[in-house]
């Protein structure tokens, strides 16, 4: 369905589970990578199903290396062209012309697992401010329809806005911090901490610890059972120490 649920169910299951090497070959993870950019990411949100998208789901996967204009124009005027019209996907949590709450956030997180850093998810997690100026998150935001009729334009640039038919508060928002802790920083603690303090046991709930995260930054009072606890992540990687009492 080139649907974001989709994809961010692979990146958590195959490549963002601590100490499990991600079971995607390069060009799968700049494929996946290239999809969120060039169909689902609009100025200041998301779409949660890719305007490309057709019930026999026929377009063309881009490689992740070149610049696609699938998103803005298809090459060809193929009638099954754009979801819209071909598979009812009207809802603004679902569909073509908006995404629920939690779906950005989860697309930020599944990029750092995907590219093995969280450059572009940094960026994209910045460009979503302007929503928070409209007032609590509510169950989704809706972004400009595409045009029904060739080019097909998405109109990407302009801003996403509250639609009035979709609850206004939603505890999605929630997924924001997942995004943060999990994604970002790299937090993924044990399902079984052991019963003493360790630097070690500290340090393997760290994923991956190793290599820049594409960003400088400290998330500080993170709740572990061992007290609280500093991340920092730097040019070196990530780390992770309690805090002085």
């Amino acid at each position: 369905m080139r649907h974001v649920v989709d994809w961010f169910s692979m990146a958590f299951g195959l490549c963002g589970v601590s100490g499990v090497e991600c079971d995607l070959s390069t060009q799968q993870r700049a494929q996946l990578a290239a999809f969120v950019k060039e169909e689902l990411k609009t100025v200041d949100w998301i779409r949660a199903t890719s305007p490309a998208c057709n019930c026999n789901n026929t377009h063309a996967v881009p490689d992740g290396h070149t610049s696609s204009s699938a998103s803005a124009s298809p090459s060809t005027s193929d009638d099954k062209w754009p979801a819209l019209v071909t598979c009812k996907a009207d809802r603004e949590d679902h569909g073509t012309t908006g995404a629920y709450t939690a779906w950005p956030a989860a697309m930020v997180e599944g990029l750092c697992y995907i590219e093995g850093n969280c450059s572009s998810a940094f960026r994209f997690l910045a460009s979503f401010a302007p929503n928070t100026r409209q007032g609590a998150l509510g169950q989704a935001n809706a972004v400009p329809q595409q045009t029904d009729s060739p080019p097909y334009t998405p109109h990407n640039n302009e801003p996403a806005y509250k639609p009035s038919d979709r609850r206004y508060l939603n505890m999605a928002v929630g997924a924001f911090a997942d995004a943060v802790v999990r994604g970002l920083f790299g937090y993924h603690p044990p399902p079984v901490w052991p019963s003493e303090f360790s630097q070690a046991a500290l340090d393997s709930a760290l994923l991956p610890a190793k290599g820049s995260r594409g960003f400088k930054g400290k998330l500080r009072n993170l709740r572990t059972p061992f007290g609280l606890a500093t991340i920092s992540s730097d040019a070196a990687g990530l780390s992770i120490r309690l805090q002085k009492k």
